[in-house]
């Protein structure tokens, strides 16, 4: 599969939040589609017993841990960079790294979702620009009754997996922000 070129934009496209969840909810579906990505999913996911599939996401969220590191995007810029590019660079900022998470969880099975936030309770989708994105997958892979959203949270901080683990232990499949949040699918 042909890669499309990296997306740039100014954050001004950001403030169409609708059409750029678009975007990204249609790279990701694009992209865990590309045999190339799937067979990296795949790759990661090898020691993981069959259908123990928590531990199948511990061991991609992992490798994002150890393998992708953050880098910013240029100044006054927001780049959309593609998955397979994100993972042979090593390297995206948080839009991107979810990008590329979700579309690798995706090509193995993983029911996804992005969730947006915006600091402020009352933010407009329609026109606030959103602070940051993280995403949940289904843990189940829709194999139970009731779905076990478990959020993936890719951009780093001191001790992310302590803080994700902690998170998950203390809030169940939601983090504690205060403002307003939109989750979207990934059908």
């Amino acid at each position: 599969m042909t890669e499309p070129a990296a997306v740039t934009a100014t954050p001004t496209v950001w403030r169409d939040f609708p059409a750029t969840a678009k975007r990204m909810v249609e790279i990701i579906q694009e992209a865990s589609r590309d045999p190339e990505l799937r067979a990296k999913a795949i790759e990661i996911i090898k020691p993981a017993a069959s259908g123990f599939y928590m531990n199948e996401a511990r061991l991609l969220f992992n490798y994002f841990r150890d393998a992708i590191k953050y880098v910013g995007d240029p100044m006054n810029e927001d780049v959309f960079q593609w998955p397979l590019l994100t993972l042979r660079n090593q390297a995206a900022d948080c839009n991107n790294r979810v990008v590329a998470l979700a579309a690798l969880a995706r090509s193995i099975g993983f029911p996804v979702q992005l969730v947006f936030a915006w600091e402020d309770p009352n933010a407009n989708p329609e026109k606030d620009y959103p602070g940051h994105v993280w995403l949940r997958l289904d843990a189940t892979k829709q194999e139970e009754q009731e779905p076990i959203w478990i959020p993936l949270e890719t951009t780093p901080t001191r001790d992310v997996v302590a803080m994700a683990t902690n998170i998950y232990l203390q809030f169940g499949n939601e983090f504690p922000i205060h403002g307003h949040r939109e989750t979207i699918d990934v059908a």
